[in-house]
């Protein structure tokens, strides 16, 4: 996962004490995290200082975190980034780490509920089927693959997420095919990709 090094120096205002305090920080962190679990804060995020530096702040806490929810990153790789990567002290990234342990499930589920609840691919599972000769002349040449998608999906109704399993048989030429455009995919995606970050 690359974060941008313009966010890692937007969180350098919390290594100046006199910036920002702890009450206003705790108060600013869960501000964004209950906005990425669409819920609305309890209190408004409020504070004296350089407005425009809090600001730049936020917008990159609430990146980070949304990163790092997507990448089903845990509290302690937070943590080892904050302060390793960015030299956070080690309270302040201590809350940060409490407070995206303790939102992250309800992050978690309102990114999978963005869009058309389209299920997610976690794991592929295949095994090489035996087929038994036959006297028929549309039998395909060569093994049978049956492979097994394992999907998550977010059930509305029950507002939690499922896992289920997409199974199918292929042939040899078949599953070449599969294979074949779903790396043209990852090239088409890639280069949809470097074009926007040159830009």
């Amino acid at each position: 996962m690359e974060i941008e090094e313009k966010h890692k120096k937007a969180l350098q205002i919390l290594n100046t004490n006199d910036s920002i305090s702890k009450y206003n920080l705790e108060q600013l962190v869960e501000t964004c995290c209950k906005s990425l679990a669409n819920q609305e804060p309890s209190q408004k995020f409020t504070s004296h200082g350089n407005t425009f530096a809090l600001i730049q702040l936020q917008t990159s806490l609430l990146y980070i975190l949304t990163q790092f929810v997507r990448h089903s990153e845990t509290p302690e790789d937070l943590l080892s980034y904050l302060t390793t990567d960015c030299s956070i002290e080690q309270e302040k990234a201590k809350l940060l780490e409490n407070y995206y342990g303790l939102w992250y499930d309800r992050m978690r589920l309102q990114f999978i509920n963005i869009g058309t609840h389209l299920p997610h691919v976690t794991d592929v599972r295949w095994e090489v089927g035996h087929l038994v000769k036959s006297n028929s002349l549309d039998q395909p040449d060569g093994p049978l693959f049956k492979l097994s998608l394992k999907i998550e999906k977010y059930d509305a109704v029950l507002e939690e997420l499922k896992h289920e399993f997409i199974e199918f048989t292929c042939t040899s030429q078949e599953l070449q095919d599969l294979v074949y455009k779903l790396k043209d995919i990852v090239r088409h995606c890639q280069k949809l990709a470097s074009g926007l970050s040159s830009n």
